[in-house]
């Protein structure tokens, strides 16, 4: 069972914490999206899911929810993660190398703040969503 973390704008439903629009993904509900480069992010477990979406939902990311998904085709994650992805050139060149030590990427990566992977990350090639679990506006409204 995986879980994807995902925002929902003006009613529809976007990648939770992607501000480039070259690689925001629109999920539409039982309907399989597929990755354009990489892989699309889910997690193992529903409380890393919970946390990575409450953490979002307090640095601002609003309507941020967790969704029950279905996976296709899993991908290795790179070793690191960018932490802001301004350049889609920068997020090609991370995904399609196997990078392993920070003194082997390229300079333009370490200025885009490189960071570990949050616990229970996992990619794959194609997401779909199934169920709504949890909805960070709701349940932190009413219980702040």
């Amino acid at each position: 069972m995986m879980f994807k973390v995902v925002r929902e704008i003006d009613g529809k439903l976007f990648s939770a914490a992607i501000k480039n629009p070259d690689l925001k993904i629109e999920y539409i509900p039982n309907q399989w999206v597929e990755s354009r480069i990489g892989g699309i992010l889910v997690f193992d477990n529903f409380a890393c899911a919970k946390s990575f979406a409450n953490n979002t939902y307090l640095q601002g990311w609003y309507n941020t929810q967790v969704w029950h998904c279905d996976t296709e085709g899993p991908i290795q994650l790179p070793k690191f993660r960018l932490t802001l992805t301004v350049d889609t050139r920068e997020v090609e060149e991370l995904w399609n190398s196997q990078l392993e030590e920070p003194e082997l990427i390229n300079q333009a990566l370490i200025l885009r703040l490189l960071d570990y992977w949050p616990e229970g990350t996992k990619a794959y090639r194609k997401v779909k969503l199934l169920e709504k679990l949890y909805d960070t506006a709701n349940y932190l409204m009413r219980h702040s």
